[in-house]
């Protein structure tokens, strides 16, 4: 391999030759992934500089211009023997090709330059050398990264007016190497140029440019190579006509010559093509790394909003002022619980998405929810916002990555860096060594981009708290910096007015600057405008009575008298106190009432509910099914993630075998239930099932189950982290208790309830913060558990699982979930009962192979030469499932000694002379009928 260096004809022979093979003309990082390579192939007596050098000039257009054009390509040029008439070399065209191929591969040695794609420049005869990459196995590597080939005046086959013979014989007179050559070398070109004329048969998806010649050489009658041979006639060829002779015609003396010009056009199309693959490619790998594309899911949970409603502040001068504003800034929607702020923030969505119809601006959203661990963490949501952006904006992807310098997207900084270089903000970004379609791609930048947050105060605390440090960071700099820059971030955060949004708001906006002569909050103001809504009582209640009215008159057009509803309209807008939550949840009673007819008595009873919390204890009064009911909230409140109607069915009719919160002194074990025994309980429908138990406090939101409202889950869970049985009156102990715990061999029973349930008083003191979230997450790790042992017990069974795979839908969420329940309950656990879930991690037991394939989604696990208990103590390490006991147990291994404790789950190393079985139930333990004796002399 050589670097560039001008060589002239008169150079001595053993010098030429010693110059075979490539020369590097234009080089880049063997390391970089973003760069292509051009290879060059003279014709025959041609020369790996002179071939390309325009004689009046002395510009190489490889060299001098390509380079200015495409700055990440890596041009080559190949040079081999390619004297015809010689004496003692033997060369033919598989000689020409192998030193081709070989020298590629020497070349292409990074994992980067093997990816590179492969574009080359074939004059005259090189390009039947190029065909011989086609040719044989041994080179199908060089072959996938080939993109596209320019010929010119290739001669791939005979034309009309001559043979090949004859087109060959021209090329010979034209370099004056006469009419006498080898014969095996004719042959063998005549062969190849056969061969050639079906590469585009062959090789239908590559893409060609074929310049043929337009003048003759002075001392010859006819063109050298005619067009019906210098083209091929494929699918994906583009044929060009070029001014010049068959030594000129791939010789150019400046850019601004019409050839030169139209040749680079040629080449800019056929890598442009690749470089739109490769950034497709490369978006959707983006893309795919952000996470599942969830964030217009998570807008759909909110209703839409009825026509007139939220219409209020898109008259209000913050609001305008922040949206017309050229520069970055922030707007904050603060109101009360169950005001509207979703429902708003949805509108403003729609609003904007409708209304803005241009290219220079764009809309990403996200909303918070705490009831799911996905919506409520910072890293999704920037993570959803970056998503939003980088898919309406595929260009900026390498400036991101660029930017990032492989930093990983899984930490708030990071992201809401890559977030802002995204949308042009970010004041640090270089420009300096960008390459030229670098800065085109910024200058595609959106003006623009429009952020709205809603539900701020939902975010995880941690969360929240580092993701309100990078958006007051990133104001302030904002507000320091006179620079402008490509683009706006524009935030709308809506939220509860919480003190720890509002001191970090507040500071931001005392400590932002302003224009000389702007006023906050003025057009061309830097920082942060508040807007509250608990303050705009007004026109809050005005589009309240909006939705009464609607809801009203669908009331009258069931059949309800004008007149009654009339009042009973006036009552619900006097009563609704501003609370969006409020009025939905009475309308709702209401048109449940008017569904069986209602008197104005049984109306005007349901508006004595003056608040959310009395309004949520008349929910509960009307529930048929208070211990299943109470089953399913705590299984929603400690779901990790939204359960599926299916999912939530299954999970209601899992009987637990064991509390893991239970401190009774029998170690957990097993029981004999299976999926034949699960069938039994599902019911059917799902959908009405879940609405008949939930009534009003849960909502049905594309198949998944949340509760009605984020005050649902503050009415029900309790603050503290003490178990919710102990917070509860000693004479309501009892009845309240979520399920009862038989430590012999039987299912657990479904819980009971006293008949005092149906009184206001008993309804709240049973329901009111009676859950906490040990106590939920204890309930639905043990659904997880058994549910898992009851796939091990039917796995063992013939078609055990075939029968019953409609059961196998709550299996993702077990097998992920499972160990995380673990984790939050885990200190509550006592110590002997802890090798009772770490079972599930040992490969003897039954339903090991099905669970950790759910968990590891289908991909092939990476452990190999593990024994069953070394993968055991893997998996326990991995989901965090160990104990204290458990930990000490392995760092004091007693090679000698068996004790109660080698008797475990999990045996180690010190007792592997016991084989281990799966009982029946599938617990792993050691199967002392088939016991070895102990080895001696260790």
């Amino acid at each position: 391999m050589h670097r560039f260096k001008p060589n002239h004809s008169n150079e001595p022979q053993p010098s030429r030759l010693a110059r075979l093979g490539f020369h590097i003309i234009e080089d880049k990082d063997p390391g970089s992934a973003e760069a292509i390579d051009i290879v060059a192939i003279h014709g025959l007596n041609g020369h790996w500089d002179t071939t390309w050098t325009d004689e009046a000039t002395n510009k190489n257009w490889l060299k001098d211009f390509l380079p200015l054009k495409f700055p990440s390509a890596r041009v080559l040029s190949f040079s081999y023997n390619s004297v015809v008439q010689f004496s003692k070399a033997v060369a033919d065209i598989s000689d020409f090709a192998e030193q081709l191929l070989t020298g590629l591969d020497s070349i292409r040695t990074t994992v980067a330059e093997q990816g590179r794609p492969l574009f080359f420049i074939c004059h005259s005869l090189g390009g039947i050398a190029f065909n011989r990459i086609y040719e044989g196995e041994q080179y199908l590597h060089l072959r996938g990264p080939i993109q596209g080939v320019a010929f010119f005046g290739t001669p791939h086959r005979g034309s009309n007016v001559a043979s090949f013979g004859g087109i060959f014989g021209r090329i010979l007179k034209s370099f004056s190497l006469g009419t006498s050559t080898n014969l095996k070398l004719l042959k063998d070109l005549e062969v190849e140029c056969m061969t050639q004329a079906y590469l585009g048969l062959r090789c239908h998806w590559l893409r060609i440019v074929s310049f043929y010649e337009l003048d003759k050489l002075p001392f010859m009658s006819s063109l050298v190579v005619e067009k019906e041979s210098a083209v091929l006639g494929a699918k994906h060829e583009r044929a060009i006509p070029t001014d010049g002779d068959h030594r000129t015609i791939c010789r150019f003396s400046s850019m601004e010559e019409p050839r030169m010009r139209t040749v680079l056009t040629e080449l800019r199309s056929l890598i442009k093509q690749d470089l739109s693959k490769r950034q497709q490619v490369k978006q959707e790998t983006f893309l795919k790394s952000l996470g599942p594309n969830s964030y217009r899911q998570h807008k759909d949970r909110n209703p839409p909003a009825v026509p007139g409603t939220c219409s209020w502040i898109l008259c209000r001068k913050e609001y305008t002022n922040w949206l017309q504003s050229p520069i970055s800034s922030l707007i904050w929607l603060s109101a009360n619980p169950g005001c509207g702020k979703s429902v708003t923030c949805s509108f403003l969505i729609d609003n904007m998405e409708r209304g803005t119809g241009s290219a220079s601006t764009l809309v990403c959203y996200w909303f918070f929810k705490s009831d799911n661990t996905q919506q409520r963490s910072a890293v999704s949501a920037l993570r959803g916002l970056l998503r939003q952006v980088m898919e309406a904006q595929p260009r900026m992807t390498a400036a991101v990555e660029t930017a990032m310098a492989r930093k990983p997207l899984d930490n708030i900084p990071n992201l809401w860096k890559a977030l802002t270089v995204a949308t042009g903000c970010d004041q640090n970004q270089a420009t300096s060594g960008q390459t030229t379609d670098d800065k085109l791609q910024q200058k595609n930048i959106q003006v623009a981009t429009i952020c709205i947050v809603d539900g701020l105060d939902e975010c995880d605390i941690s969360d929240k708290k580092e993701l309100l440090k990078v958006i007051s960071e990133f104001y302030q700099e904002v507000g320091r910096c006179n620079s402008p820059t490509r683009g706006s971030l524009k935030m709308l955060v809506a939220s509860r007015p919480e003190n720890s949004i509002k001191v970090v708001f507040d500071k931001l906006r005392n400590s932002t600057k302003f224009p000389s002569g702007a006023q906050a909050g003025s057009l061309n103001s830097y920082g942060v405008i508040r807007l509250k809504g608990e303050d705009e009582s007004e026109l809050i209640s005005g589009d309240i009575s909006l939705v009464v009215s609607a809801a009203i008159k669908d009331l009258i057009d069931q059949g309800l008298p004008e007149n009654l509803l009339s009042r009973i309209e006036k009552q619900l807008i006097l009563r609704a106190d501003r609370t969006f939550l409020w009025i939905t949840l009475i309308l709702q009673l209401l048109a449940e009432k008017v569904e069986a007819g209602a008197s104005r008595r049984e109306l005007e009873e349901i508006l004595q509910s003056r608040d959310i919390d009395s309004l949520f204890v008349e929910l509960f009064i009307s529930l048929p099914d208070v211990p299943r009911t109470r089953k399913m909230f705590s299984i929603i409140l400690a779901a990790i993630e939204p359960l599926s109607v299916e999912q939530l069915s299954i999970a209601l009719a899992v009987k637990p075998r064991h509390d893991a919160l239970d401190s009774s002194a029998k170690p957990f074990r097993p029981g004999p239930q299976n999926l034949d025994e699960l069938e039994y309980d599902v019911v059917y429908p799902h959908e009405n099932h879940i609405r008949a138990i939930g009534g009003h406090f849960i909502r049905i939101i594309q198949d998944k189950v949340y509760f009605v409202h984020e005050t649902a889950r503050e009415f029900l869970l309790k603050e503290d982290r003490q178990d919710s049985k102990s917070s509860l009156p000693d004479s309501d102990f009892e009845e309240i208790t979520l399920f009862e715990v038989d430590m012999e061999p039987t299912l657990c029973s479904e819980p009971t309830f006293g008949t005092e349930v149906n009184s206001k008083h008993s309804s709240q003191s049973i329901w009111y913060q009676s859950f906490s979230s040990t106590s939920c997450a204890a309930l639905l790790l043990d659904i997880c558990v058994t549910y898992i042992y009851m796939i091990g017990k039917s796995a063992r069974q013939p078609q055990g699982l075939e029968e019953n795979e409609h059961l196998l839908a709550f299996l993702p969420y077990a097998a992920r979930s499972w160990w995380q329940h673990f984790q939050l309950v885990s200190p509550r656990i006592r110590s002997f009962n802890v090798p009772y879930y770490q079972n599930l991690c040992h490969p003897l037991f039954p339903g090991f192979a099905i669970w950790i394939a759910e968990y590891l989604d289908n991909k092939e696990s990476l452990l190999f030469g593990l024994s069953a208990e070394e993968e055991q103590d893997y998996y326990i390490a991995q989901l965090g499932i160990g104990s204290i006991e458990y930990n000490e147990e392995r760092k004091e291994r007693d090679h000698d000694q068996v004790s109660a404790e080698k008797l475990s789950s999990n045996p180690t190393a010190a007792n592997h002379y016991f084989p281990l079985d799966a009982d029946e139930n599938g617990f792993v333990a050691p199967n002392f009928s088939r016991v070895s004796r102990p080895r001696t002399g260790l």
